[in-house]
């Protein structure tokens, strides 16, 4: 089996998990008889725990292939954490407690998987995206079996979702270590005081927050919004993500062709315009009749942000950092973004239990996303 198709096969495998579980947590929630404030409350727990366990996983981390080990344990934890969900019922303190689990054991998987990642394709030179855009259509493909499924059971939905994380622990124990020997500084510790002198990390990373994060945040409940507003089904609604994820793929695929053409500039402009018409028409929706097919159309745009933080953002931080600082610099950039999270998730839960609140909400994610106008390189902004 090629090394390469090993990283591909796990990130499938993985992506199918994540696509029987994450995408309807918050629905799930709801099925359960919680509002939206108890929603609020348990989405927060996961960016709160990331500002803190994702360092520790780094300080543990003596050298990349140490990344390797700690996700192989970490996603089998997560697996039986999320049974346990699946069981416990509608105890919010119960729920809380199981979430803080899966979070940390969860929420360090990308980085340290995604760090290990790119460092193996900047060996072999190839493209990071080449391997992570099989995560993208695995996802594409699953949600709209995870959505007919969990319709049915998320109980049964849960448990694949457990069951696939399992077996990617067993797909990561046949990679590879990476040879640090062929790169010295992959053996190279940390230096956290460089990474905070590097300015134009540090200016990347605020136009990812104030973007990409931004969109995390305020995309927490896009999903009850469709219910609540336009009353659409589990299957509906995986259905609607099944959708953007296809178009993600072709745009990640665009990308890759043309992107070394076209100015960091240009995709930073069409991500925030991205996200700008999105949002305005959620918030719009609240004070006229807006259909429910253009509310579809623009959800599509959901596309365009995260096919483009794909294409461009490990590779970045790879160009930005040295190869020894990938991995905190990584942890860093997760840490700021699940700060901004957790403050705001929760008064989103607060916000939204109201569905007359809803246009609020989403102008509040205009107003995050034009904060990144401030901190883009303008003079700078190149290529990837």
């Amino acid at each position: 089996m090629k090394e390469t198709f090993k990283y591909q096969l796990t990130t499938f495998i993985r992506y199918m998990g994540d696509a029987f579980i994450y995408p309807f947590l918050a629905l799930y929630l709801r099925s359960i008889g919680l509002a939206n404030s108890d929603v609020g409350k348990i989405m927060m727990i996961m960016p709160l725990v990331a500002i803190f366990i994702n360092p520790i996983w780094s300080k543990f981390s003596k050298n990349i292939n140490y990344n390797r080990i700690f996700i192989r344990i970490l996603t089998v934890i997560e697996a039986i954490a999320v049974v346990i969900l699946a069981n416990i019922g509608a105890n919010v303190w119960l729920i809380i407690l199981v979430i803080f689990i899966i979070a940390v054991v969860g929420q360090p998987y990308y980085i340290l998987f995604d760090s290990f990642t790119v460092m193996y394709a900047k060996q072999k030179n190839i493209s990071y995206a080449t391997i992570r855009i099989v995560g993208t259509l695995s996802y594409a493909i699953t949600v709209i079996i995870s959505g007919l499924v969990a319709s049915y059971s998320y109980q049964l939905a849960f448990y694949i979702g457990a069951g696939l994380f399992v077996l990617t622990s067993l797909l990561i124990t046949f990679i590879k270590p990476l040879d640090i020997n062929v790169d010295d500084s992959l053996s190279h510790k940390p230096e956290p005081k460089e990474l905070f002198r590097n300015k134009p990390y540090w200016r990347y990373v605020l136009v990812v927050t104030f973007t990409l994060t931004s969109m995390f945040i305020f995309d927490t409940y896009v999903s009850t919004f469709l219910k609540d507003i336009y009353l659409i089904t589990e299957f509906q609604y995986g259905i609607i993500v099944s959708s953007y994820i296809f178009l993600e793929l072709f745009l990640l695929i665009l990308w890759n062709k043309i992107g070394k053409n076209v100015s960091n500039l240009f995709f930073y402009l069409l991500m925030i315009g991205s996200l700008v018409i999105r949002y305005g028409t959620y918030a719009l929706s609240g004070v006229v009749n807006v259909p429910l097919g253009i509310i579809i159309a623009v959800t599509m745009l959901r596309s365009i942000p995260i096919s483009v933080s794909i294409y461009m953002m490990m590779e970045m931080i790879s160009k930005l950092v040295k190869p020894y600082n990938v991995t905190i610099a990584t942890i860093i950039m997760g840490s700021i973004r699940s700060a901004f999270s957790t403050a705001f998730v929760l008064i989103g839960g607060y916000l939204t239990t109201n569905p007359e609140n809803y246009k609020y909400w989403f102008l509040m994610g205009i107003g995050f996303t034009l904060l990144s106008l401030i901190f883009i390189d303008y003079k700078n902004s190149k290529t990837v």
